[in-house]
């Protein structure tokens, strides 16, 4: 795999421009972010999911996603939380049963899921986050209320 590692200490400096330049509602968000990745070993092997090579069987979603086969990478990211509605693989992440199934091997309701993929993430010392809007969503422009949008990520990713 070709990546570029983030060191600790350009981790922190991503960790605090993403401070700086974010509205307050977000910060807690960064915060919970920037204190993963500066209590973590770096080095930081980060990865983005867009779109999924294969979305069946469960198990190729799962490697799909970076739960079980995470391809050298250690930061995950799926793609896209939007204040619409999560689209691609956040869209998955937002209703696993609907991917996986009910009787799958990774569990039989959303939470119980999303539960067991995060404990296959930890159990690859592999770090999962949502990234927010993406190239298609324009909140500000749209006029999305900042407070709102945070408070919404924030229920999403809990």
């Amino acid at each position: 795999t070709n990546s570029t590692p983030l060191t600790r200490q350009s981790s922190f400096a991503w960790c605090r421009m993403g401070l700086d330049l974010l509205a307050p509602v977000i910060l807690l968000l960064q915060l919970q972010v920037h204190v993963a990745f500066c209590t973590s070993s770096p080095p930081y092997y980060v990865s983005y999911v867009n779109t999924l090579p294969a979305w069946w069987p469960p198990e190729a979603i799962a490697e799909g996603i970076g739960a079980t086969d995470s391809k050298g990478y250690n930061v995950i990211n799926l793609s896209f939380w939007t204040p619409g509605a999560p689209v691609d693989a956040a869209l998955l992440w937002s209703d696993p049963v609907k991917y996986f199934g009910s009787d799958s091997q990774y569990g039989s309701t959303k939470e119980e899921i999303q539960r067991n993929l995060v404990e296959l993430y930890h159990k690859n010392n592999t770090l999962v986050l949502v990234s927010a809007f993406g190239a298609t969503s324009h909140p500000t422009t749209e006029g999305v209320d900042a407070s709102t949008a945070g408070a919404n990520l924030g229920q999403f990713v809990i």
